[in-house]
């Protein structure tokens, strides 16, 4: 059965989970925040299921498409979807072609509750919430056997996750498919839900406002290296007030620092928005950096 002795080994992924024929596997929040499988002794059967469905216990060695990488490099024509995408828009141009075909996409949205789940539709509309990455653990709960469904009823699918999840995925459905198309990318990790929740608390108690929109790296207000996250909020007079906010690791803090005064420039330079002012963004930035360095419990078990 799934022991977790070495968090490095495991990536959250969800698979066991929905591999176990009893049901036995819950995925629980360690003090940092992220997921890890719990095993109820009492109901399970030890049949080893969970372990070979496992990406870094056992990966998907049987998945190989070239001898060597082939490489393109590109972007979408669409200015408004490049504009809304995170890079350059080819995973919405992928997943239009795919919706064309009658096809399932499958990725990440942001949930009611500012946490992140996967998805997999054929209504077209839902790629708007799809689209951007989200820099968050997600939740594949009941993903893996949802698409296998799919599959065997002969739907075509179009799938967008971390590696781990991707590869999880063909360990679970045990074969490769003619009607699936994965898409991953070059991944270095995901943050914490809850230091991210903590986040969205704190700006939503400043602001007296319930936030309806989050866009990391949003372009409307600069992009750049580091995180950029967007966040409308409604006031209870229904003035909105938009926000560009940097969010990045202590490591690169310099980074950060210039990172935020190329935000505030591209901000007043925009008159709608004059009315924030560099007292307001200094503030932001101070309080965001302090979030990162006090929690209500130490961020190591």
């Amino acid at each position: 059965m799934i022991q977790i002795t070495d968090k490095k080994k495991c990536c959250g992924c969800n698979a066991c989970a929905d591999i176990c024929p009893t049901g036995s596997i819950a995925f629980k929040a360690d003090i940092e925040g992220f997921w890890y499988p719990e095993v109820n002794m009492d109901t399970c059967i030890d049949c080893h299921l969970c372990e070979k469905v496992c990406p870094i216990v056992e990966p998907a060695k049987q998945i190989k498409r070239y001898e060597e990488p082939i490489v393109f490099a590109a972007y979408t024509k669409d200015d408004v979807i490049r504009t809304d995408s995170t890079s350059g828009g080819i995973h919405s141009m992928l997943a239009q072609a795919m919706y064309k075909k009658n096809a399932y996409a499958g990725g990440a949205i942001y949930n009611e509750d500012h946490t992140v789940s996967h998805i997999v539709s054929n209504d077209p509309k839902m790629l708007d919430e799809i689209r951007s990455s989200k820099y968050l653990q997600s939740s594949m709960e009941g993903q893996y056997k949802e698409i296998k469904k799919l599959l065997q009823a002969g739907e075509e699918v179009f799938y967008c996750g971390c590696p781990c999840q991707v590869q999880a995925l063909y360990k679970y459905i045990k074969k490769d498919y003619d009607n699936l198309t994965t898409c991953d990318f070059i991944c270095r990790g995901v943050n914490s839900p809850k230091v991210f929740l903590k986040y969205m608390e704190m700006l939503e108690r400043q602001y007296g406002a319930r936030a309806t929109r989050i866009k990391f790296k949003a372009k409307k207000w600069g992009g750049g290296i580091t995180l950029l996250c967007a966040l409308t909020l409604l006031t209870a007079k229904n003035i909105a007030r938009t926000v560009g906010m940097t969010c990045s690791s202590l490591a690169i803090f310099r980074q950060v620092i210039l990172h935020a005064l190329h935000v505030m420039t591209a901000i007043l330079k925009d008159s709608r928005k004059k009315q924030i002012s560099l007292l307001l963004i200094f503030g932001v930035l101070k309080t965001l950096m302090r979030v990162w360095i006090r929690t209500e419990e130490p961020l190591s078990s």
